[in-house]
């Protein structure tokens, strides 16, 4: 509950609304705290994208990146509180596909490095956690009184998303996660 509603919102953003939805968690470490400390999630769409998310507090992510975004076309790599982005295409650049000849595997493997087939972005100003826009926005909406650029429905959607999640939890089973659009304001 207190981090699945940020990374649904993303999910939602990245790859539209999703249709099912399947749960499980492992044995409680933390019991200090009153929420699960790590789960498991599995959407599904019938527009034909799966996604994985596995969220825990007692977890170490060290090296590995926020969201991945897996396609045909390539990976999407995006960091925590990093100031970039990390794109490795499906046809790699020459350097790796030349090294991809070379024999004994092991030395192939010694002379690969993944920074070989990547595309690094820098996100502009720097800013990489998103909060401070976050905030500029929200303050900017009430000067200027006018909507906020993500209403108050999406948040709602995304909580009713997180909600059907709980479900799958407690059934053990896939849920439907029902197509709710949420009428904006006119």
């Amino acid at each position: 509950m207190d981090m699945g509603v940020h990374y649904v919102r993303a999910l939602r953003l990245l790859m539209g609304e999703p249709d099912k939805t399947f749960a499980t968690r492992a044995m409680q470490i933390d019991t200090k705290i009153s929420g699960d400390d790590s789960v498991q999630l599995l959407f599904s769409s019938d527009a034909g994208w799966q996604a994985h998310m596995l969220l825990s507090w007692i977890s170490s992510r060290r090296d590995l990146p926020d969201i991945a975004v897996c396609g045909e076309s390539g990976t999407l790599h995006l960091w925590p509180a990093k100031s970039y982005i990390d794109y490795y295409p499906a046809r790699p650049p020459f350097l790796p596909h030349l090294l991809s000849y070379v024999r004994p595997y092991w030395l192939q493997e010694k002379l690969m490095r993944p920074r070989f087939g990547r595309v690094r972005t820098h996100v502009r100003n720097g800013e990489a956690s998103g909060y401070l826009n976050e905030m500029r926005e929200f303050l900017a909406a009430i000067a200027e009184e006018r909507d906020l650029a993500s209403p108050a429905e999406d948040a709602r959607r995304d909580l009713e998303i997180v909600l059907r999640c709980y479900a799958a939890l407690e059934t053990d089973r896939w849920v439907n996660v029902p197509r709710v659009i949420p009428e904006r304001p006119k």
